[in-house]
């Protein structure tokens, strides 16, 4: 968004990428048009290389307005080369017109290989917790993270009551060396997570805690059940409310992704059939800065290229 020359694109650097390196990069790229049927979008490998700066053109496609299309390039990067970045763009012109400037997006970024070919991907990092956090780790290698989002309903039990769990949500994550995965927010009974309610007892009164499990990762809350109806009381642990913005998640569906983007662009530029709500405006202005506008869509879509983490999101950076 606000791309001023056709050069304004998305850029990210990495770790990953090495001097003398070979990879694969690929990624999709979409917009949406009423004026502009298809654009040309360029893959390009930026680096410096004995003081000056390389701009490398790796690959190009044309793109239909509502439809993604990927761009995908093996490419090796010169030995020497310094301050290496891959770039998106349009197609260059020197004198730019609207339809260079569009405003476009990308999506499932991806990048294999190195000196030593092995598969990796830029990092990904979760929202801060908002309840509690457990975590573990098997030999250094493997790491699992869990997050109860929200808990059951009920939670205050009468004997003879089955245990219910209907509306209890958690969040869990994985790394595995370089490569990282988010169940996002999920009901409890996700095939991923496992519930251990072995200690609940309907049959006398008392307080049970319940257990839900991701790969090595335990996270636990309370249940009570009494011999006659409690009125007025709560069991387990806080939480925090509901109504806390998720950065990022303009149309509540517990993703971060480029329909969040169109939804706020659509929005901004007073699309009537654009609809967000409270909540939604909330996790919308996620840039750091108060209100509503472009910002926010590109630290969405720095977010999706993996260029900044999910905890970057609602910070001034």
């Amino acid at each position: 968004t606000e791309r001023s020359q056709s050069w304004h694109g998305v850029s990210a650097a990495s770790d990953e990428l090495e001097a003398g390196g070979s990879y694969t990069f690929s990624t999709y790229v979409g917009y949406n048009s009423q004026t502009y049927t298809s654009a040309t979008f360029v893959l390009g490998l930026q680096y410096t290389l004995d003081g000056d700066t390389k701009y490398d053109n790796l690959a190009e496609v044309k793109a239909e307005s509502g439809k993604w299309a990927q761009l995908s390039k093996s490419f090796t990067i010169p030995e020497g080369a310094q301050k290496i970045s891959l770039y998106v763009q349009t197609e260059y012109n020197e004198t730019p017109t609207a339809k260079d400037k569009i405003s476009f997006y990308l999506d499932d970024a991806e990048l294999t290989g190195g000196r030593t070919p092995q598969m990796t991907t830029l990092p990904v990092t979760t929202p801060a917790p908002v309840t509690t956090t457990a975590q573990a780790t098997t030999g250094g290698v493997t790491q699992y993270s869990l997050e109860i989002r929200a808990l059951p309903a009920k939670t205050s039990y009468v004997i003879g009551e089955a245990l219910d769990l209907t509306g209890g949500k958690a969040e869990g994550w994985i790394t595995e060396g370089d490569k990282h995965g988010d169940t996002f927010t999920q009901p409890f009974t996700y095939e991923a997570f496992t519930v251990d309610a072995s200690e609940f007892d309907n049959t006398k009164a008392g307080t049970y805690r319940i257990y839900v499990k991701y790969g090595t990762a335990t996270c636990s809350f309370e249940v009570t059940v009494s011999s006659e109806p409690q009125i007025g009381t709560t069991t387990g642990f806080p939480i925090t409310p509901t109504n806390d913005p998720r950065y990022g998640d303009a149309n509540l569906d517990s993703y971060v992704d480029v329909s969040d983007a169109v939804l706020i662009a659509r929005f901004i530029n007073s699309d009537a059939s654009a609809q967000i709500t409270d909540q939604g405006l909330k996790n919308a202005d996620c840039d750091g800065v108060a209100g509503v506008d472009s910002g926010d869509i590109t630290r969405i879509l720095l977010y999706i290229a993996k260029i900044v983490t999910g905890e970057q999101l609602g910070k001034a950076l």
